[in-house]
């Protein structure tokens, strides 16, 4: 039964007009046991190698294309020689990458390095992060523009990229232009033309001007409570139950108009 399999499928391949591999060396090996894993561990500490395990991409994960390729351009040589083992060599020659392989690795991870520290960066604020999306996608455009020195998949990579992050946020470009005004890393707003910053700063203003306008008309003990919860409360909405001097607690009530 399996050598029918077996000429069912050359015979499949021989007729194919085209066939995608999606398989490697690495993995046909890795899959026969701790044998491999043994052996893998062994050359990382003949050549020094931190003892780190491969990581394979998963397309859940962010970033594990990324992390994946760094990893082995890391252990690349402890691979090669692993692959080139006697246990492991399948025929006359190993399944190892070729140098334009390689070449085209060490491009995808440096072209990808920025947007993984930007996810890390996004997914590790414990602060609200509006205010960091409009500066954050101008320096992703700014490191995705094209350059002479490209590989032709650095070119294919920058084009897809550029294509999808572009209309990325462009309906609240005004909310987030003003959400970074008024944060102090960003109130300069660099990343963006002089005449869409004066923009911005009058349309802040204007706001700021008509928040001051309905205060204004606020009784003055709850203009002092008004913006007692604004400046003080607002912090605190996360850390549980919200205290106003020593053990006195906010009523349902209050909690509530501070949620909202």
């Amino acid at each position: 039964m399996y050598e029918d399999v077996k000429n069912e499928v050359k015979q499949s391949l021989f007729e194919a007009d085209r066939v995608a591999i999606t398989t490697d060396g690495w993995t046909s090996c890795s899959t026969e046991g701790p044998l491999a894993t043994n052996s893998l561990r062994e050359k990382q500490r003949l050549l020094a190698l931190p003892q780190h395990k491969l990581k394979t991409d998963v397309c859940t994960r962010w970033n594990s294309s990324c992390e994946m390729l760094e990893c082995f351009l890391e252990q690349k040589a402890a691979v090669e020689a692993t692959l080139m083992s006697k246990d492991f060599r399948k025929g006359e020659e190993a399944n190892t990458l070729k140098d334009c392989d390689i070449s085209s690795a060490e491009d995808v991870v440096q072209l990808m390095t920025p947007i993984k520290m930007a996810t890390t960066v996004m997914c590790e604020e414990q602060q609200p992060t509006v205010s960091v999306i409009a500066p954050l996608k101008a320096k992703l455009l700014s490191h995705l523009k094209p350059n002479e020195d490209d590989s032709a998949i650095v070119k294919e990579m920058k084009n897809v990229m550029v294509k999808d992050l572009s209309d990325r946020y462009s309906d609240v470009n005004d909310s987030l232009y003003k959400a970074s005004a008024l944060d102090p890393r960003f109130k300069e707003l660099p990343f963006i033309e002089f005449e869409e910053r004066e923009c911005t700063y009058a349309k802040v203003a204007v706001e700021a001007a008509d928040i001051h306008t309905k205060m204004s008309r606020v009784p003055k003990k709850q203009r002092h409570w008004t913006c007692f919860l604004e400046t003080h409360l607002f912090r605190c909405r996360r850390a549980g139950p919200l205290l106003i001097g020593p053990g006195k607690r906010l009523s349902d009530t209050e909690q509530r108009l501070h949620s909202h």
